[in-house]
């Protein structure tokens, strides 16, 4: 008993590139550009922005503005950290952790 194992007969070789050719060119067009598959203009899209929306963006844009770090509350701090006045108070820090947790919920 012998086993084509190459596909040397033909007709196995032949038969699996038959059905590989609608697999073969489903994949092709599907990587093509999208220019080569579609000839019609791009549609243009209309979208307009809530008040809320507009409202954020100014925030935003007015937040982007202001420095990101207080130099000044920084300088003060560094100066009583060197001098040894800097105190804690753990009240305050406890107080602002909560606010800013109730916050995010």
């Amino acid at each position: 008993m012998v086993n084509d194992v190459n596909g040397a007969s033909g007709q196995q070789s032949s038969l699996k590139s038959a059905q590989a050719k609608p697999a073969e060119k489903a994949a092709k067009s599907t990587l093509q550009p999208q220019s080569e598959q579609n000839t019609q203009p791009p549609k243009q899209v209309s979208v307009e922005l809530s008040a809320e929306a507009k409202q954020l963006q100014k925030l935003q844009q007015k937040a982007s503005q202001e420095p990101q770090v207080d130099e000044q509350k920084v300088a003060r701090i560094r100066a009583a950290l060197a001098e040894g006045s800097y105190s804690v108070n753990p009240e305050k820090i406890a107080d602002k952790l909560f606010e800013l947790e109730s916050l995010l919920r």
